[in-house]
């Protein structure tokens, strides 16, 4: 398996660069704001509460053509056929005029559009950015892309050591959860451009891991030591991070309930306490560093509203959004919001979806009338209560921002992304439970075509979102269009050179782990 392990960390990396040299530049989510706050820890160590986005960043904008209206808007919001003026061969019309900037430029504030999220991925991505100082604004871009897709592959591994704990004998399908994380197309969307998402994703699959470890191994003073450190460097990523607190909270209650170890039940108490109480030092805190890290909407949490008839209303509309928007978004929507892949995509997914929710209510009613819970059962268990506690607060937290603002924060798919690899070992539970009722002791072929459609899925949502940025009516208008506005190391030659090395690297990773299921079929039907 390690063998297969390597090759998949070689083709993700690879299917990771298609995604980076594929997309222009910010057309990640808020791109700009991030790289902005990148590049004000880079050249001076902090972000200006006023003006704190450089005459760099907003030529730049004005030149792709991203810069907002007062509305939020620009010209690629709602218009997914919208493409930027190109010039002929590897050059953008303006390109050269934004490598001769002087670097005066970068820290002339014009506006005020940086985020003023905690410092920890900035801190990171600014390490990133010295690098290429020297450089223009495209190659400090495509350096912190870099990082993120680096972290990126770091979430893999994790996964795979999940996998591990979820499936240990199983080896197939210990490796088809990495797999599948690293092939979701809108995940990897999500983590290869300047945005902390990436580093927050790894963290909280870490947290996970260390929550399975716990359920697992036992309730180790270890353990809990690293799990305090992750939740503090997520806090230090994203103020949201607290989420993940009441998570590790229900993994080391129920080792507590197994063992019965009142002692331990102490010591976890008073660390999750002490966790908890950081968000409420941070309210009172004034000093503009603190000021990163306060959630303003908790200071505005009433319990006793959380009984009116107004949440019951939010609960049933945002239950109706989560449906129709976010679960779309969850599995794709490029381009500032304004492109999707071809419907047939979510309609499958949606199919496989109720599948598998069909599977796991299966795999309970089994278990119970067979009297018969395994681990793997409990595991099951703890990531779904993880997704629906990380769900919930989520419900709790914009219903009090809605009481506030009198409008929903608005859910993107992307939001949930940090427990991707429970969602995935859930919906892999669910179908190999079908699997095994329909298809007996050849359950075992799902695994490697799961593993291919996802892939197949990664490459219609890269076609998708690249033909909405260059011409494809030829190859040399294709190589051309994308070669601009991009570093010099990738123009031309080298992005046909990335995408071939791509598409091999991934075919290989399907035929290898197709030859490894054939070897060893029975580990995919014990139970």
């Amino acid at each position: 398996m390690n063998g297969l392990l390597k090759l998949l960390i070689a083709a993700a990396l690879l299917n990771s660069l298609s995604w980076i040299i594929l997309t222009p530049v910010w057309q990640y989510p808020d791109e700009q704001a991030h790289f902005s706050q990148v590049q004000d820890m880079a050249e001076i160590g902090y972000v200006p509460t006023s003006l704190n986005t450089s005459q760099e960043v907003s030529l730049s904008e004005q030149i792709l053509e991203t810069e907002r209206n007062n509305l939020g808007n620009n010209k690629f919001t709602y218009h997914p056929e919208y493409k930027i003026n190109y010039g002929n061969g590897w050059y953008g019309p303006r390109e050269r005029e934004l490598a001769q900037l002087q670097e005066s430029e970068r820290t002339n504030f014009v506006k005020n559009e940086a985020t003023q999220n905690p410092p920890f991925y900035y801190t990171l991505a600014s390490i990133f950015y010295n690098i290429f100082d020297g450089g223009s604004i495209l190659n400090r871009v495509y350096a912190v892309r870099f990082m993120s897709a680096l972290l990126f592959v770091a979430n893999i591994y994790v996964a795979a050591k999940i996998g591990n704990i979820v499936f240990p004998k199983e080896k197939i399908l210990a490796f088809t959860i990495p797999t599948l994380v690293a092939f979701k197309p809108m995940l990897v969307h999500a983590s290869t451009g300047v945005l902390p998402d990436t580093l927050t994703n790894l963290l909280f699959s870490a947290v996970l891991l260390v929550c399975l470890k716990i359920m697992t191994v036992g309730l180790k003073t270890k353990f809990l030591l690293i799990g305090i450190v992750l939740i503090t460097a997520g806090v230090f990523t994203r103020q949201q991070f607290l989420l993940a607190v009441p998570i590790l909270a229900i993994s080391a209650a129920f080792s507590v309930w197994k063992k019965k170890k009142v002692l331990s039940l102490t010591i976890a108490s008073i660390l999750i306490i002490a966790i908890c109480l950081l968000e409420a030092g941070y309210r009172f805190a004034s000093t503009p560093f603190i000021s990163y890290f306060r959630i303003p909407e908790l200071s505005l949490i009433k319990v006793e509203s959380l009984a009116s008839e107004s949440i019951i209303d939010y609960l049933k509309w945002s239950i109706r959004q989560t449906i129709a928007q976010t679960l779309p978004w969850y599995w794709g929507v490029y381009k500032w919001l304004s492109l999707t892949v071809p419907h047939l995509n979510y309609q499958i997914i949606n199919r496989i979806i109720i599948v598998s929710v069909v599977g796991v209510l299966l795999r309970y009613f089994l278990a119970f009338r067979n009297r018969k819970f395994t681990q793997q059962d409990v595991l099951l268990t703890f990531l779904i209560i993880a997704s629906l506690v990380y769900f919930a607060l989520f419900l709790v937290w914009d219903y009090f921002f809605v009481q506030t603002h009198n409008f929903p924060f608005g859910f993107q798919g992307r939001y949930f992304f940090p427990l991707v690899v429970a969602h995935i070992t859930i919906l892999l539970l669910g179908l190999m439970e079908i699997a095994r009722l329909i298809l007996k002791d050849r359950a075992w072929l799902l695994a490697p075509l799961l593993v291919a459609a996802m892939i197949i899925f990664n490459w219609v949502s890269l076609f998708t979102v690249a033909s909405s940025y260059y011409g494809t009516s030829n190859l040399n208008l294709f190589i051309d269009q994308a070669s601009q506005y991009k570093p010099e190391i990738v123009k031309g030659n080298a992005i046909l050179l990335i995408l071939l090395l791509s598409i091999v690297s991934q075919i290989i990773l399907v035929l290898n782990f197709s030859k490894f299921t054939l070897k060893h079929p029975k580990w995919q039907t014990e139970r």
